[in-house]
């Protein structure tokens, strides 16, 4: 799906059963037949409009069913903007990054993008995944951070063109602190999508631009620790990403294959009737192991958890695990405008110890709308 004016910028809405999350611009690859080339689709071209140099949407792995954009072999393609040249915006996408990849795999914002005349471009973001070195690199500013694979990591760029500003925030790190351009313009003017090599290799999915102070992060007013057993940490643990996590070791399961963490989290929304409702985690486990992490919200109407994130593997790494609630959003919003999240963890292999622990830095909800 892909909603943008050529002269102005409009609301983009996507509708799942009943509810309308409303986005400035959204691109999530799926109203597009699997195996097609972008290049002609929804605004998409070729780098100079050069036809030769497509990506393929691909229903291998996905954030949203069914398509994501595969980005290989050369691939050059750009999605030109026009609309966005003041105020504030967040910019969200997607990005998987297998370790079969070999080469480099670029996502890059630009303020202006002229095809065939290169001079009159300017760049304004350009993250580089450099699998060689295993870093993500922004050579606009030159900030450097690790390279996380095999995983969907998010890459949010917070742009302010009312002061020429952008945070660029890699898996929910702050990455960049810079100035949006130097010599464009204050406008966010394209996407890029490259691949620097045949060896290179990114799928991205799930594409947004939303105007800023729509959507409230929310840190949680309470936890219930249903399974396992709380090693540091405490209620305050989740909701910052300041090296204090909340470590919950495994304790006692019914059997093997029931969940060794679960965890709810409350919130208290601002917004009662909402747009969209996010639900995140960023966790690692301590011991290695095969364990997988999955998130639920309550349906206020079912009193059942409904998974909003399926069951992900979980490594020694930090990631971010993220989901959206979708259909009547109304249901995930009970007495007082409280939310419940739940967070559970479940050992599906071999691990390195009898009692694996799992280490939670932040857990939060998001909740856009009036």
């Amino acid at each position: 799906m892909n909603v943008l004016s050529n002269s102005r910028v409009l609301l983009a809405t996507l509708a799942i059963g009943g509810s309308v999350v409303t986005h400035a611009y959204l691109e999530n690859f799926d109203t597009y037949a699997t195996n097609s080339n972008i290049i002609g689709q929804g605004g998409w071209r070729g780098w100079d409009n050069d036809s030769t140099l497509n990506a393929t949407l691909v229903n291998t792995r996905s954030v949203s069913a069914p398509n994501s954009i595969r980005a290989t072999n050369l691939t050059n393609v750009v999605r030109p903007l026009a609309g966005f040249t003041s105020g504030k915006w967040v910019l969200r996408v997607k990005q998987y990054v297998p370790s079969t990849s070999v080469g480099e795999a670029h996502f890059v914002l630009f303020n202006r993008y002229s095809a065939n005349n290169h001079p009159s471009s300017d760049w304004s973001v350009e993250l580089v995944a450099e699998s060689f070195s295993s870093t993500i690199h922004n050579l606009q500013s030159g900030d450097v951070a690790p390279l996380i694979k095999d995983a969907w990591v998010e890459i949010k760029c917070e742009i302010d063109l009312t002061v020429n500003h952008v945070n660029v925030y890699y898996n929910g790190a702050l990455l960049t602190n810079s100035a949006w351009q130097t010599g464009g313009l204050l406008a966010i003017g394209a996407v890029q999508l490259y691949a620097f090599d045949p060896t290179s290799q990114a799928f991205y999915d799930d594409l947004t631009i939303d105007p800023a102070g729509t959507v409230e992060t929310l840190a949680p007013v309470a936890e219930q620790l249903l399974r396992g057993q709380g090693v540091s940490g405490n209620l305050g643990s989740w909701s910052a990403d300041d090296n204090n996590p909340r470590v919950i070791k495994k304790f006692f399961v019914i059997n093997q294959i029931e969940p060794f963490v679960r965890v709810n989290l409350n919130f208290t929304t601002t917004k009662p009737s909402p747009t969209s409702i996010g639900f995140e985690t960023k966790a690692r486990m301590i011991e290695g192991g095969l364990f997988q992490l999955s998130l639920g919200l309550l349906n206020k109407t079912s009193g059942q958890f409904d998974l909003v994130q399926t069951e992900t593997a979980v490594s020694t790494n930090y990631s971010v695990f993220s989901g959206s609630a979708s259909g009547d959003l109304s249901r995930y919003v009970g007495t007082g405008n409280s939310i419940t999240g739940q967070i559970a963890v479940r050992q599906v292999g071999p691990s390195a110890s009898l009692s694996p622990q799992a280490s939670f830095e932040t857990g939060s909800a998001t909740v856009g709308g009036q």
